[in-house]
């Protein structure tokens, strides 16, 4: 390698450490990143402060929430084990929390450019690297505290050993890294099991041509015994969560449309990231047609082994999804992603009109760098969960609480858990918070006919007995999907007999995001993600 590579490499890899580490915390945690910490660290058991325990306690939490918790709500666990470690040794503030993605998605840059080097040339890995390295999905998913960037990891590690065994089969460090890595790539998200049946469907092709099938057996003796050793969780995962992921397709962003657009929209999330509104056509038309043009370039090469290998780890998925499998978020495909964009590199890199090359790479960058400045300042997000100002509405109540004060959240699985995260656990306000809904598993129902609230205890509090002197009430855009028609109203009238609103602010409102103008129609236009409302004791 010669120093010009290394110093090239030295520069990407240093923009993708800049643009990761850039204003890391400037959004606060939505609710799947609210799910991951109380999944990885059980802040019910400890009060809701972090203290620290055992590596003996942190086993128990982590097995309790791999075997029990993870498996109800269609989680596998691996990341969560990981960031539970993380959470014992450095704590579970927002930036560190965050710091664990940075770094899993820095290792991917590296790991592409070696992989991609060895098996191509140095310009098609430094291209690769560099449009890794400043790719706006990837970017977004250094920041979330959430498995997609340590699946796309394990999966590229997975598919390095597997084309190792292909290429040097006697190696035994080959074979017991594709047994690891798959089963750690298996454990980590279900959808890993479509970058796992293309490495199937790769061997039968190659095999196919190449008559070597006893040579190569090992290569789905190994895939079998990952499954096998994976199937423990999936048996459970599916028997408890497959009746309720098909009945909630329809609240799935991306199951709205026809298969035949969704082969469209994958690759163009990753392309673009989950940040530019696909009718920006400024932007997606030039840049959409550049991706298009370099990605179809390679199906002139597909009679070679290499490409061929690559087409199937990203179209494979890409297609089956479309058409099998309704909920499919593309961020669920990201596994192909490194695959993707050693084929975009291979064919910009190849190219021998340098203008048509270096226009190409021009609208790619101003592509990449376009999304990658709406998801600072918050605009064009296809999912408006992300954008929900929960560190602002908790820094209201922590500046102006007052002795006597509580906070009402609405729903358990939003509300309740991040206000607690922000108030409690982070700025240690002693702020006594509750929940209108008493367990994340159950609907709301009345209690006797009167409205309660709880605590993190599950402790039953009639609202007409509450004598607070002030009462902080959170509301969250899904209410309307966890509690009755009108009963949030109804509360909100027996609260206002006793007590006057002094403050009422919303925030995020609905009809602004993308989401809203999409033919999505989860909410009210009208509505905003969230609403704070202060009451004061009626003298």
């Amino acid at each position: 390698m010669t120093k010009k590579v290394i110093l090239l490499f030295l520069c990407i890899f240093i923009i993708g450490l800049f643009v990761r580490l850039y204003n890391l915390q400037f959004r606060s945690l939505w609710g799947d990143e609210a799910h991951s910490l109380y999944i990885s660290y059980n802040f019910y058991e400890h009060n809701f402060r972090h203290e620290k325990i055992s590596f003996i306690e942190t086993f128990r939490e982590i097995y309790q929430a791999a075997t029990i918790n993870l498996t109800q709500d269609s989680h596998l666990p691996v990341y969560f084990v990981l960031l539970s470690f993380w959470i014992k040794l450095f704590g579970p503030s927002e930036y560190i929390l965050r710091l664990l993605s940075v770094i899993i998605g820095l290792s991917s840059i590296p790991l592409l450019f070696v992989f991609t080097k060895k098996y191509f040339d140095s310009k098609v890995a430094l291209a690769a690297s560099f449009l890794l390295s400043i790719s706006p999905l990837l970017v977004m998913h250094s920041h979330e505290i959430r498995m997609y960037g340590l699946l796309m990891l394990f999966g590229l590690l997975s598919t390095w050993c597997f084309w190792e065994i292909l290429n040097n089969g006697e190696k035994v460090w080959h074979k017991i890294g594709y047994l690891v890595f798959s089963l750690l790539f298996l454990l980590t998200h279900v959808y890993s099991l479509l970058l796992m049946a293309s490495h199937f469907i790769f061997w039968c092709y190659y095999c196919f041509f190449n008559k070597k099938i006893k040579e190569y057996i090992i290569l789905p003796l190994l895939l079998f015994v990952a499954v096998l050793l994976a199937s423990p969780f999936y048996i459970k995962m599916f028997m408890l969560n497959f009746s309720n992921v098909i009945s909630s397709q329809a609240e799935m962003a991306f199951s709205v449309f026809p298969w035949y657009t969704k082969i469209i929209l994958f690759p163009f999330v990753l392309s673009f990231g989950e940040t530019l509104a696909p009718w920006s056509f400024f932007v997606v038309m030039p840049v959409g047609l550049a991706w298009a043009f370099l990605l179809l370039k390679n199906f002139k090469k597909a009679n070679n082994i290499k490409i061929a290998f690559l087409l199937i780890l990203v179209l494979f998925p890409i297609i089956s999804s479309a058409i099998l499998l309704k909920p499919t978020m593309p961020k669920y495909l990201i596994a192909s992603f490194p695959f993707y964009l050693i084929l975009v590199s291979y064919s910009l890199t190849n190219l021998k009109t340098k203008p048509l090359k270096y226009l190409l790479i021009l609208l790619i960058v101003f592509g990449s760098l376009i999304s990658i400045k709406n998801y600072f300042s918050l605009e064009e997000y296809h999912n408006s969960n992300q954008i929900e100002e929960w560190k602002t509405v908790s820094s209201i109540i922590m500046k102006n609480k007052q002795a006597g004060d509580i906070v009402l959240t609405t729903s358990h699985y939003i509300n309740f858990r991040i206000i607690n995260y922000y108030l409690n656990i982070i700025a240690l306000s002693g702020l006594k918070i509750y929940t209108l809904h008493q367990d994340l598993n159950k609907p709301v129902t009345l209690i006797n006919n009167s409205y309660c609230m709880f605590d993190y205890k599950k402790r039953v509090y009639p609202i007409n007995n509450i004598t607070a002197k002030r009462i902080w009430f959170v509301e969250h855009i899904a209410d309307d999907k966890v509690f009755p028609e009108g009963y949030i109203n109804n509360l909100k009238q027996r609260i206002s007999s006793k007590y006057k609103e002094i403050y009422q602010q919303d925030f995020t409102p609905y009809g602004k995001t993308l989401a809203a103008k999409l033919p999505i129609k989860r909410h009210s236009i009208e509505g905003a993600r969230i609403t704070l409302t202060c009451y004061s004791l009626k003298i």
